[in-house]
């Protein structure tokens, strides 16, 4: 039985997790978040830097606790041990190779730095190396391992997230080097927008007709508000490069659902990260993100619900929004301990 010393540490720790800046990784030294969208160009047929800044992935990995030195090759890893215990490990995790990849790719528009050319196509080229081709023709990456115990992920499983990153990624390899084959393999990524979570895909469309893009294909569905967003990026990227009406009507179902479902990821004085768990409040970082990609989404379409949701969650983020959440986050766990106290009463 958890002690009361024990649930201190671990409530403690929780209220570290969601309204702490850390880790570094996300925050500089004046304790800003540092991973801004990146407004600048949004619709040329040419992709250059990434809709977020991931620059910090190359030179600030070792912040981020789940992330580990790269590979004799450059190639980013990360560790979950601490998450999932030693079974799993040192893990080549596909989204933080694609993240990897984007940043030194931004760095070396950036600079004209040659060793971050390098290593973003040595990211380009393990992600092709270890790409699986479904009956379907589908390019998919497949993760073998679970480093969240609280979600019921069926392995192997795939991220729309990952796939979504991983085609802008192909995709920037391919305008930088011309090679077809990365231009093929992002398509390929891509497709899996077209099934469902349960048919080898990574789309979940409820009894609306509402299309998600699942970063963890959960059962039930946990509609992860950054992962959505972050998918529906990749086929943006398609469509700036080939013009398919076809991509973009996959990009503008994904706008649709968000339109509807924007509110229920608003709790009235804070954002909420998925909408399976209760009440499933944003970690800072996360709010931070959640209002740097409705900025990059209302910079593509225009859609003024986008903005007018990145201004009610960023002034969440004011010092008198972050404390009436802390109130909100200590009341969440006292209900919890005592709800679990009493539970136990009842059963002796």
């Amino acid at each position: 039985m958890t002690s009361i010393k024990d649930r201190l540490r671990q409530n403690i720790a929780y209220m570290k997790e969601m309204l702490g800046s850390n880790p570094p990784f996300f925050f500089n030294e004046k304790g800003e978040f540092a991973m801004r969208a990146s407004l600048s160009d949004v619709k040329s047929s040419t992709l250059r830097g990434y809709y977020m800044d991931y620059r910090r992935s190359v030179t600030h990995y070792h912040l981020w606790p789940p992330l580990t030195a790269p590979d004799e090759n450059g190639v980013a890893r990360a560790d979950y041990t601490r998450w999932a215990g030693p079974e799993v490990g040192v893990q080549y995790f596909p989204m933080t190779i694609a993240q990897y990849a984007l940043g030194s790719y931004e760095l070396f528009l950036d600079t004209g730095n040659w060793t971050y050319k390098q290593t973003f196509l040595a990211q380009a080229d393990w992600l092709m190396k270890n790409v699986r081709i479904t009956i379907r023709d589908t390019a998919v990456w497949e993760m073998h391992y679970n480093f969240l115990s609280y979600l019921n992920l069926s392995i192997p499983w795939i991220s729309a997230m990952a796939q979504g990153q991983i085609a802008s990624a192909l995709l920037r390899a391919y305008q930088l080097t011309g090679d077809m084959r990365y231009f093929s393999t992002a398509q390929k990524a891509l497709e899996t927008f077209r099934y469902s979570t349960l048919d080898g895909g990574v789309a979940w469309t409820d009894d609306e007709g509402f299309t998600f893009y699942e970063e963890f294909p959960t059962q039930p569905p946990c509609h992860v508000l950054n992962g959505h967003i972050w998918a529906m990026f990749g086929l943006y990227d398609y469509y700036r490069v080939t013009s398919s009406q076809d991509v973009l009507g996959l990009f503008n179902a994904g706008v649709s659902t968000l339109k509807r479902y924007l509110p229920s990821y608003d709790t009235g004085y804070w954002s909420r990260y998925d909408l399976l768990r209760k009440p499933g409040y944003a970690p800072i970082r996360y709010q931070h993100f959640h209002v740097e990609l409705l900025k990059v989404l209302y910079e593509i379409t225009h859609e003024e619900m986008f903005n007018e949701y990145a201004q009610r969650w960023s002034s969440c983020l004011k010092p008198i929004g972050k404390a009436y959440f802390a109130l909100h986050l200590v009341g969440q766990r006292v209900r919890e301990f005592l709800g679990n106290r009493l539970r136990l009463g009842e059963k002796t």
